[in-house]
């Protein structure tokens, strides 16, 4: 956390879309969290990506909490299709919602996963457009209510397949969102925030209060210096050598590529 932090402030980036709280209930799985998860039990994910987020907000790095509300029951991948999580609520609040609120004093924003919960949602919609998922359980029974809450980016597979970027766009702020996330048709932008236009202005109140706090905590980032920034990169060199080997990973060469950065 201390090494990302310093690397993005010296970027001139002030927030992380980490740290990833999902359980890695399905190692092996192709649903794009192969690799990127801190562990398998509650404890484990509150104790190291605590310490990660700790570490790079010291760093002057806002940190975004993923995915929620369980993104590690997927067994299929949402940047293609739309993962449909059979789990009550009450069972994942007893697991995947711990990390959550154990974390929550210390997380700047929190990200919604692109996953479909038919015990909680019946309308078949994503938890990142579900107000039952964003306003109902975040916002209200969890008090996550004076922070940001972000979408998953709104141009993956289970969102395209059934909405349009700019009707998804809408959705997420009208069921409580305050930020939705475009990374890769940005001329679709345009057009959602005609769709954001039409809705009433007193739905945007509380989201302007929240960025407002949010930007307050933002700090200046340093100026670039090129010496600086090679004696970065050396120190993560350093730090990498000196980690023991991943042992849940291939030994051989050919390891597989994440499933994020094949998308």
């Amino acid at each position: 956390g201390w090494a990302t932090g310093r690397l993005l402030s010296h970027l001139g980036i002030n927030l992380n879309l980490a740290p990833v709280l999902d359980l890695d209930h399905h190692p092996g799985s192709s649903n794009a969290l192969n690799g990127r998860c801190w562990g398998r039990s509650e404890q484990d994910v509150i104790n190291h990506a605590g310490v990660f987020n700790r570490w790079q907000r010291r760093q002057g790095i806002a940190g975004c909490a993923k995915h929620f509300p369980c993104g590690g029951r997927a067994i299929s991948d949402p940047h293609h299709t739309l993962p449909i999580v059979e789990t009550d609520q009450e069972e994942f609040m007893r697991e995947d919602i711990i990390p959550y609120t154990a974390l929550m004093p210390e997380l700047d924003a929190i990200m919604i996963s692109h996953l479909h919960f038919p015990h909680i949602d019946r309308d078949g919609l994503p938890a990142s457009l579900s107000h039952n998922i964003i306003q109902g359980l975040l916002r209200d029974r969890l008090a996550f209510d004076h922070q940001l809450v972000l979408s998953d980016d709104l141009d993956m597979g289970a969102i395209q397949q059934s909405y349009g970027t700019s009707e998804a766009a809408r959705r997420a702020i009208e069921a409580g969102g305050d930020l939705v996330l475009i990374c890769h048709e940005f001329m679709n932008a345009e057009e959602s925030l005609a769709q954001l236009d039409t809705l009433p202005a007193s739905l945007f109140y509380d989201i302007q209060i929240r960025l407002e706090r949010a930007k307050k905590r933002l700090k200046i980032p340093p100026v670039f210096s090129e010496a600086e920034f090679a004696e970065i990169t050396r120190d993560l060199a350093k730090l990498k050598q000196s980690l023991p080997p991943d042992e849940s990973q291939p030994t051989s060469g050919e390891q597989p590529e994440s499933p994020v950065e094949q998308y």
